[in-house]
């Protein structure tokens, strides 16, 4: 949350995180006019997804509901259709339960991903800052970022 960004330093952005729409996989949903009359699950308190209930459009159904993981609990449980979750949380869901195969349907938001610390830790930041610069001069963190954080491109057809 805000409040809790005040209470400590962040490193510059290394990645993108995608945030993605889920939906089972018979769910032919491509953009947000396509989950008319259907519900879809939305995380409280998400500075990056300020805005996106506004933009649903008439007859979808929204369930505010704490956090990401929530999110993703009540698609799996069938009390929504739709899920906003950050497309790595939905990876690794399907990685570890490729039975219940989620897809991404498409993408409505991207964030930086940074590293937190606490405040006064000033020497440590600096210390980040310098892997972090090495990292991108060698291609690590690209490749980081391209195997494990980046939207998969065939869900935005």
């Amino acid at each position: 949350t805000r409040d809790a960004l005040r209470q400590c330093l962040l490193s510059s952005p290394y990645a993108e995180n995608s945030w993605v729409v889920a939906t089972r996989p018979e769910n032919p949903a491509t953009d947000l006019a396509a989950l008319s009359g259907q519900s879809i699950a939305l995380p409280l308190n998400s500075p990056t997804l300020a805005g996106l209930h506004d933009a649903m459009p008439p007859g979808v159904e929204t369930l505010f509901l704490e956090a990401p993981l929530d999110c993703l609990q009540a698609l799996i449980a069938g009390q929504a259709d739709a899920a906003v979750l950050p497309a790595l949380m939905l990876r690794q869901h399907n990685w570890r339960q490729p039975e219940a195969r989620l897809r991404a349907a498409f993408e409505v938001a991207r964030n930086g991903i940074a590293i937190a610390m606490a405040l006064g830790e000033a020497d440590l930041l600096q210390t980040v800052e310098t892997f972090l610069r090495l990292r991108r001069f060698d291609g690590l963190l690209a490749g980081i970022a391209h195997r494990y954080l980046e939207f998969p491109r065939e869900a935005q057809r």
